[in-house]
Formats: C-alpha cells, sequence, structure tokens
C-alpha cells in the first residue's frame, strides 16, 4: 500500500532568481515558503497582513496593498482587552489602538512599495470556508472571538473567480510584469 502519490512536476517555464522580489501572502504554508526562500537569500516579502486562509481575505489584502489603503479606528474592533482587524493576525492586535493601527498602516506601506516592484506573486490558498460576521463581512482572521459571533459557510466558485478576477485586474494595471504562482496548503 503507498501512503503518499508518486508524482513528478514538469519544470516550470520560468525560474526564480535571487534577483527577483518575492511577495507572498495566503496560509501558514506561505510563511514556511518565505522562510525558506529567506533563508536561501532571496529577496521576500511575506504574509503582511498576517497568516490568511481564505480567497477573499486573500484577494482583498492584495487590493489593499494596491490601493495602499490606510486603516483608521473604524477599521478596528475592541475585544478581550485588544484593538485588532478583522482583516489581519492578531500579531496586529495591541491594548493601543493607535499601535495596532501604525503596525498596520506601517504594514500596508512597506507591502505596497514591495508589491509595486515585485516580480512573483505568490499566493497559498488554505481553505475556501469563510467566517462572516452578523453583516455578512468575511474574517481574515477570528482572534479567539466566541465562535456564536460568526456564521461558518463554503465559498461558491463563482465568489472564488470573481474575487481573484478583480484582483487580477487590478494587479496587471498596477505591475504589468508581476508573474503569479499559486500554492493549496
Amino acid at each position: 500500500m503507498e501512503f503518499h502519490l508518486a508524482f513528478t512536476p514538469k519544470p516550470f517555464p520560468q525560474q526564480l532568481k535571487h534577483a527577483d522580489k518575492l511577495f507572498l501572502a495566503g496560509s501558514c504554508f506561505t510563511e514556511q515558503i518565505g522562510n525558506k526562500l529567506a533563508g536561501h537569500k532571496f529577496q521576500v516579502l511575506d504574509n503582511p497582513n498576517g497568516i490568511l486562509f481564505n480567497p477573499i481575505s486573500i484577494a482583498k489584502s492584495v487590493v489593499s496593498y494596491i490601493e495602499n489603503k490606510q486603516y483608521t479606528e473604524s477599521d478596528l474592533f475592541f475585544q478581550q482587552e485588544l484593538w485588532g482587524s478583522w482583516e489581519h493576525h492578531t500579531r496586529f492586535s495591541s491594548i493601543d489602538r493607535n499601535k495596532s493601527l501604525q503596525l498596520i498602516n506601517d504594514s500596508q506601506s512597506d507591502a505596497h512599495a514591495f508589491i509595486k516592484e515585485a516580480d512573483w506573486l505568490l499566493l497559498t490558498l488554505g481553505s475556501a470556508f469563510v467566517y462572516e460576521l452578523e453583516n455578512k463581512q468575511v474574517v481574515a482572521n477570528c482572534h479567539k472571538v466566541p465562535t456564536d459571533k460568526f456564521r461558518k459557510r463554503l465559498l461558491s466558485t463563482e465568489e472564488v473567480v470573481t474575487a481573484f478576477d478583480t484582483m487580477f485586474h487590478r494587479l496587471k494595471q498596477f505591475n504589468p510584469h508581476l508573474k503569479i504562482i499559486f500554492t493549496i496548503s
């Protein structure tokens, strides 16, 4: 009995070069890839919003980098004595609202500058399930908020295609030479 798939991938037509700038976004597997690449001295910006699993949050984050969105107090929530953002990982949460905003907006500015010059965008999808607030906002991270505050649902194929189609068009205008690789964790 074999417990793994014997698979020999075809060589990729273009190889990553050390001179290339690599922008990574997505699941925790993204951070593993980013750490390996950085360890081999590639120029990497890894998960500027923190770990993101679902396609909607990943696409939304990439568009926010293109726009250099600057977050305000109205984008934050207060829970368990911490300020946080539904679009960011808990590493951006803080007891100080202004510190949380500064961490988020500094990361946004860095991401905007990096993706503008990036050669590659590596996106790692973790799940097609999303968690929504009562107002139907898809959250990137649940921040250990009680589960009764969310509705879990499976995204439709159309929702995923629409989100990525919008993102691809924005990317093509913003950085026409950017090449995209998808991975799945």
